[in-house]
């Protein structure tokens, strides 16, 4: 059962992964093989997973509402489903920058351009912290709304305010 490892890295995609019959799939610029279709579904649900509470849809919902654009590094999904918008995501690109095998204490240069042109940022509370996330949040002149519909809730929604 373990004895077969995907291991899947992508560094700079053109294109939203998908995937062909016969076990191929695409990062949007190039198709590779896949051997072991079961670990390429394993990992794949990775890249989809949703995490957050039940006021998921409320925050999906603000992203589909507001014209502006509107980013969720901890849960790409929730700018994709509200905006169609697919931005980076927090996790990976901490781990494509890290320093001695460490995540960067400061937002690497790709996430910090991502958070520079957003007017709205779907912050996810969880057990993997991330300060270096809000520091930079508040560095960029954000700050917490206090938006009803998140109230208690793991999502916070951050507006950009004048600098």
């Amino acid at each position: 059962m373990f004895g077969n490892t995907l291991t899947i890295s992508i560094t700079k995609t053109a294109g939203p992964i998908t995937s062909r019959p016969g076990g191929t799939w695409s990062t949007g610029t190039r198709w590779r093989k896949i051997t072991d279709r079961s670990a390429l579904d394993r990992d794949l649900a990775l890249l989809f997973l949703r995490c957050g509470d039940e006021k998921y849809e409320t925050a999906v919902d603000f992203a589909r509402r507001t014209p502006d654009r509107v980013i969720s590094p901890q849960d790409p999904t929730i700018a994709y489903r509200g905006a169609g918008y697919f931005g980076r995501s927090l996790f990976f690109e901490l781990d494509a920058h890290a320093v001695n095998g460490n995540w960067p204490s400061e937002l690497p240069e790709s996430m910090q351009r991502e958070v520079a042109e957003a007017k709205y940022v779907v912050q996810v509370r969880s057990f993997v912290l991330t300060p270096m996330f809000e520091q930079a949040l508040v560095k960029d002149h954000f700050y917490p709304m206090d938006f009803v519909g998140l109230r208690g809730s793991v999502y916070t929604l951050w507006t950009r305010g004048p600098e």
